[in-house]
């Protein structure tokens, strides 16, 4: 099932009167990269529903399968309750991540094609990452499931490249997290700056997580000009 809510998150789980769904709320918390509390950011949660509604609205017209049912207030989203797969799933776009420092390659380096990557956390909630096979052979997954999860991913990386540059945005990476619910499984957790990181075409300003710690007092003005753009339409 979902993760316990033992600690201060960017969002929670809440049970509701039907067992097969949950209220997804968010939370003006910051997290970094390591799961922990660094700061607060008022009318954060709000932006955050409306950035992560909208884009599983988007992804749902083009018929990829998500836990997302619909919009229940400023803060909240109705979900179905799923069986949580233990892996992120990272795609990039340019290069980031383990990648830089193993391989000596230039960070943001354009790739010839997308990367997929799989982590776990360890017990001390830092990220392991794991290949395909790892994911099999622990039990994670089976096969015929790890090669959907690679063909939604991918679909998914196609279908916001296209989405993002229409509004003058460069899709860098974004996290994804994936549940199973009566044998199918479907895309979980949220889409927002917390797990995508975006690029200005025109001023290669990066929007993700980390624009609280570099620019706090614009932030809250950054998340609204993100929002803007998302559902803006086609420029």
């Amino acid at each position: 099932m979902r993760e316990k809510n033992d600690k201060e998150q960017a969002q929670t789980y809440q049970t509701t009167d039907n067992p097969e769904q949950l209220l997804l709320k968010f939370t003006d918390n910051i997290i970094d990269e390591q799961g922990e509390k660094k700061g607060t950011l008022s009318g954060k949660k709000e932006l955050d529903n409306q950035i992560s509604a909208h884009l599983f609205g988007f992804l749902d017209s083009y018929h990829v399968p998500t836990h997302f049912i619909k919009v229940v207030s400023e803060t909240e989203i109705l979900v179905k309750n799923l069986e949580m797969i233990p892996f992120n799933v990272v795609v990039r776009n340019f290069a980031g991540g383990e990648i830089v420092e193993k391989l000596n390659i230039e960070r943001g380096r354009s790739l010839k094609s997308p990367i997929l990557e799989y982590y776990i956390k360890n017990g001390e909630n830092e990220d392991i990452m794991i290949s395909s096979w790892h994911a099999v052979a622990l039990g994670y997954v089976d096969n015929e499931q790890i090669r959907f999860i690679e063909r939604m991913s991918s679909k998914i990386n196609a279908l916001f490249k296209s989405f993002f540059m229409r509004r003058q945005l460069k899709l860098i990476d974004f996290e994804l997290r994936y549940g199973k619910s009566k044998n199918k499984i479907l895309l979980a957790g949220v889409l927002s700056l917390d797990t995508i990181k975006l690029m200005d075409v025109n001023t290669n300003f990066q929007y993700d997580h980390t624009i609280f710690d570099e620019t706090p007092s614009r932030a809250i003005a950054l998340y609204e000009n993100i929002l803007k753009r998302i559902i803006a339409g086609d420029v």
